[in-house]
């Protein structure tokens, strides 16, 4: 009865644990079968199944796999960690933005929202879009604003504020010098 499906359950939870995602993924697809009227378990019997293939190596099945599961239960909680999971793998680099997007619009609040947020400033930090830092960084220090990692990322945002106003004082000095060369070159002419 309900004591040997919830064995099944732990086994296939240590079966994960111990990193044999093949077995896992399996075990995981056969309760998935077994337990279609029980939506909580089948929710997590799909998010479990994606996982365990993505980390045995076969992403794409994986992908498929969070595909029925946002289809199923568009409102389940482990639609956004499949997102989350998916935009993050290698196999998704191209449609990385669109599914941070996705998680930033549907899941606002979430905490795989706090952490697109936190990857996107860090990249455009990475790629010295200070600029954007500044906007994904802002955005964050916003909507998260007693999130464990906001102290820091208001240190990194000042710095990078720092960044994008000097060079824009920069630039508005470059831009005067410029007018002053050309105007001293028409008086010359």
């Amino acid at each position: 009865g309900r004591a040997a499906e919830k064995t099944r359950w732990d086994v296939a939870d240590e079966l994960v644990a111990r990193g044999q995602y093949q077995a896992a993924g399996e075990l995981f697809e056969r309760l998935e079968r077994e337990f279609m009227q029980n939506p909580q378990a089948r929710q997590y019997a799909l998010y479990q199944q994606g996982f365990c293939r993505l980390k045995d190596k076969q992403p794409i099945l994986a992908f498929a796999i969070w595909q029925r599961l946002r289809t199923f239960y568009p409102l389940s909680p482990y639609v956004v960690k499949a997102l989350l999971l998916e935009a993050d793998c290698p196999d998704a680099a191209g449609r990385r933005d669109r599914l941070y997007d996705v998680i930033l619009a549907k899941y606002p609040t979430s905490d795989a929202a706090a952490t697109v947020l936190l990857k996107r400033g860090q990249r455009a930090h990475e790629e010295q879009d200070y600029k954007s830092a500044v906007k994904w960084w802002q955005e964050f220090v916003s909507r998260f604003p007693k999130h464990k990692q906001s102290a820091e990322v208001k240190k990194k945002l000042a710095v990078a504020e720092l960044v994008v106003n000097a060079g824009a004082s920069v630039g508005a000095r470059l831009g005067t010098v410029r007018q002053l060369v050309a105007g001293g070159e028409s008086a010359a002419a």
